[in-house]
């Protein structure tokens, strides 16, 4: 019975109850202000869901973007890859055209455009690009065939005088020694005498 007792005071003797108030409902100001935060957070809540659920669908849709474009990319490296093959190969066998030594028809010819072109053994697939381009420029107007009219590079003319072919495409040998003293002088040596 003692612990019954006790048990009533404790009940009483709660910290912060008045026991002289014995109406213990809530103000209907502080009820309405639970109720009201109660109705926002859940209001919050359910906003946040659905923004959940967007963004789900949104990180499920860029997934499935991602895969189609990186399938997308590896199609596209094959096919640079493929192309630069393939240009590759038709520079190679065209770039003989620059392999020409001096006394050549087409040596002049090739000496006045060759700083159009990238040469080398490592050329990026735009040089390569670029190259086939420009080179497909002089092969349709038929830069490196021989000219038809001209009796090639060492002839002479019937009387001996010489032709602007025969001083290495100049006027004068005076002028194809300023722009190639080399190839003049050698010119000079063979056919002074």
């Amino acid at each position: 019975m003692a612990e019954i007792e006790t048990l009533e005071k404790v009940e009483i003797e709660q910290p912060g109850a008045d026991p002289k108030i014995t109406d213990r409902s809530i103000p209907y100001d502080r009820f309405k202000k639970v109720i009201s935060e109660k109705n926002n957070l859940q209001a919050e809540i359910a906003q946040k869901e659905v923004e959940i659920e967007n963004l789900k669908k949104k990180y499920e849709t860029s997934t499935a973007t991602i895969a189609e474009l990186n399938k997308s990319k590896a199609e596209l490296e094959t096919i640079k890859k493929t192309q630069y093959e393939k240009n590759l190969a038709e520079w190679q066998s065209k770039q003989k055209v620059f392999e020409v030594a001096e006394g050549d028809p087409n040596y002049e010819k090739v000496q006045k455009i060759k700083h159009r072109f990238k040469l080398g053994e490592e050329l990026q697939p735009s040089e390569v690009a670029q190259n086939l381009e420009i080179l497909k420029t002089y092969d349709e107007i038929d830069y490196f065939q021989p000219d038809k009219n001209s009796p090639g590079f060492n002839s002479k003319k019937p009387q001996g005088s010489p032709t602007t072919q025969e001083f290495g495409g100049y006027k004068s040998i005076d002028e194809w020694a300023r722009h190639d003293s080399e190839a003049a002088g050698k010119w000079l040596t063979e056919n002074v005498k």
